[in-house]
């Protein structure tokens, strides 16, 4: 059953598009506890509240490293990356990205001339809801 958290109904219509859990803060986080803000990194562990992620230590680096500030679990050994091979991330070529249930059905534009200037743009959108909002990210 969904939630009706905005952050969640935003990842579950956005998430089947393929570019990864779509957050609804993406903005680097401050690490809890902490005045530093940073990128979420490959190896990061966290968790996700309220449509944002929290870093907890990253797997990669050493219990030194500043992003393991908060320290790492008893034993920790840092993950080996260098026979790992990461992809670059597909880039999102669209200018708007909707759920499935949401459709650019028109677009249009126009500009005044004469004594008057005027401009004006239309965008419509059709809407057929499974849930109680449907999302468009941008």
């Amino acid at each position: 059953m969904p939630t009706s958290t905005p952050w969640d109904i935003y990842a579950h219509q956005l998430f089947s598009l393929g570019y990864g859990h779509p957050l609804w803060i993406p903005e680097p986080s401050f690490q809890d506890h902490s005045s530093t803000q940073r990128e979420v990194h490959i190896g990061d562990v966290g968790y996700l509240r309220e449509g944002e992620f929290h870093p907890l230590f990253n797997s990669t680096r050493s219990d030194s490293h500043p992003s393991n500030t908060l320290g790492v679990p008893n034993d920790f050994i840092p993950f080996d990356t260098t026979n790992v091979v990461i992809r670059p991330c597909r880039k999102v070529v669209q200018g708007r990205l909707c759920s499935g249930s949401v459709q650019v059905i028109q677009a249009s534009g126009e500009l005044g001339g004469g004594g008057v200037p005027s401009i004006s743009a239309n965008v419509g959108f059709e809407f057929e809801s499974r849930l109680a909002w449907d999302t468009c990210a941008r």
